[in-house]
This record gives structure tokens, sequence and C-alpha cells, in this order.
């Protein structure tokens, strides 16, 4: 007598990191795979992933293994994660980040649309364009954010937390519908 079992994949747990920022290399691309979405989730999963905005949750690009970023998907986004076998699925907040300022299509766009940044004791300095509201976000050289603020002033002081070490930190804004950034080095 021939005893055969078939083994199936049984993904129990999907577990996504809570939020994740990306930023575009100096083509205004980026690769997203799984394995920067998932945190630890249990047994045998294989994944897919999809990108959503966040705002109306449209979906902008459809279920993967390996998705592509560009330029058209910067800003607030929603992953979502799901085993393909199970269908159990997890989600993600999101930023795209173009900090190699490539998105931009004219040298007239750029000063337009430009912000500066600058450091000094313990303070971050940011100046925007006249009337301009936004929020300014820091995050350090992997993508973790580190502080938001809304900035109604052309001039404002932003304090850094206790907790910023030395080192190269994006402090990043959305001016007129554009994500710009910013590096600065805090010393």
């Amino acid at each position: 007598m021939t005893l055969q079992l078939d083994a199936y994949s049984q993904c129990d747990v999907v577990i996504c990191n809570q939020s994740i920022n990306i930023s575009l290399d100096n083509n205004g691309s980026a690769a997203i795979y799984p394995s920067i979405i998932d945190e630890g989730s249990y047994n045998d999963c294989v994944f897919e992933i999809a990108l959503y905005d966040r705002e109306n949750m449209e979906e902008l690009v459809p279920y993967a293994d390996t998705i592509m970023l560009n330029c058209d998907h910067t800003g607030e986004v929603v992953f979502r994660m799901r085993d393909i076998t199970t269908l159990n699925v997890c989600w993600s907040n999101g930023e795209i980040i173009d900090t190699q300022n490539v998105c931009i299509s004219s040298a007239d766009e750029i000063v337009e649309m430009d912000f500066k940044a600058n450091y000094f004791q313990d303070r971050i300095y940011v100046e925007l364009p006249y009337g301009l509201e936004t929020q300014v976000h820091i995050y350090n050289v992997i993508g973790k954010r580190i502080l938001s603020q809304q900035i109604t002033t052309h001039h404002k002081s932003i304090t850094l937390p206790s907790s910023v070490q030395r080192g190269t930190y994006i402090v990043s804004a959305d001016i007129n519908g554009f994500v710009r950034s910013k590096k600065i080095v805090v010393w």
C-alpha cells in the first residue's frame, strides 16, 4: 500500500511594516520587493504586493512579486501585501520620496517650487515660498521618519528631538504638489 501526501503552503499570519519610506534613485525609479514590507510573517508565505493611492485607495500598481516605482508614484501611498495561497493580507502606509530631485521636468519649475533647509545648533531652519503652507518631514538616511511638522510661515525654526544623533538627514516638503527634498548634516 502506497500513501501519497501533498504538502500545501499555509501562511498563518501576514505582518506588514507599518511605515515605509522609499527614495527614488537618480533615474527616478525604485524596485519594491515583499521582503521590504514583510515584518516577520509566519510559516511558508509566498507574497505579492500592490500599490494604492492613500487619499482615495485607487490602485496604482496591480499585484506582482516585484513592483517598479517611478516619478508618477511620489507622495503618500499604501502598500498591500498578500500571500498567494491563503490570500491573507496586510497593509502598510508609505511615502515615495524624490530625494534626487529628478522628477521635475524643467529648470523653471525647480526655481519656483524650491525651499531651503539648513541646520544650526539643534534646529533646522526652513524657508518656504511666500504664501505656502505645508507639512515638513525629516527622515534619517534609511528612510525612517523622525519628525513631521506643519509649516504655515515663510521662515520657520524646527527644534530637533534630543534623540537625533549626528549624521545626514533628508528634509522633505510638498511644494505645490511636488515632493521636494533637501539633504542636511547634523553635527
